[in-house]
């Protein structure tokens, strides 16, 4: 099973410390295209990659909604981010 198979493999390789959630991720994955999960393992790069995105677009909104300056001459970006980032 995959996450007995993660498991293992995380407690081998960080023995007593705490992995990031990058790490976890990563080894979900590798443990997920050695159990043959081709499409499963798709899917989930396909996840994290969107979630990355998501991320990224939050941080700028916080960035614009923190900036005065530049709140003013992009507020058509501001808004865009909005909707987008309140799907």
């Amino acid at each position: 099973m995959v996450i007995e198979a993660v498991a293992d493999v995380l407690a081998d390789h960080f023995r007593g410390r705490v992995p990031t959630v990058e790490q976890i991720q990563d080894a979900v994955e590798r443990q997920l295209w050695a159990g043959g999960l081709d499409d499963v393992t798709r899917a989930y790069i396909v996840s994290r990659a969107a979630r990355a995105g998501l991320r990224e677009a939050k941080a700028l909104l916080q960035f614009l909604s923190n900036s005065p300056t530049l709140m003013n001459t992009g507020t058509a970006l501001h808004s865009c981010l909005a909707v987008w980032c309140c799907r």
